[in-house]
């Protein structure tokens, strides 16, 4: 297996970091071959174009794996999650709310 340039780094939370990357280039991927302004998937995923900008640009510190897995269903997309272990397996399609507050109306902090 492939190490990434987080796991390389000894970074500790490096799992997080990749699972966060690969949701940001799948969503950055599907609006492009959607043809989506960014104001267009802006309004698609609940908040302004300049955050679409930093989705896009894998500003990774700006977004939750939660938010990122919302904006995945919000591009018509099913998320679920894997539980495995102990001889267990289990499956469970994840669900998401609306966003809080003005969270789409703000610039997210650097």
């Amino acid at each position: 297996m492939t190490k990434s340039a987080f796991h390389e780094l000894n970074l500790p939370d490096a799992g997080e970091l990749v699972q966060k990357s690969r949701l940001m280039q799948f969503i950055a991927a599907e609006i492009r071959q959607r043809g989506l302004t960014q104001s267009a998937a802006g309004e698609r995923l609940g908040f302004n174009q300049l955050n679409v900008s930093a989705l896009v640009n894998e500003k990774i510190s700006r977004f939750p794996v939660e938010k990122l897995m919302t904006f995945v269903t919000r591009l018509g997309f099913g998320v679920s999650v894997r539980i495995e272990g102990g001889g267990v397996a289990l499956d469970m399609p994840v669900t998401f709310g609306a966003l809080p507050g003005n969270w789409g109306k703000e610039v997210l902090s650097q």
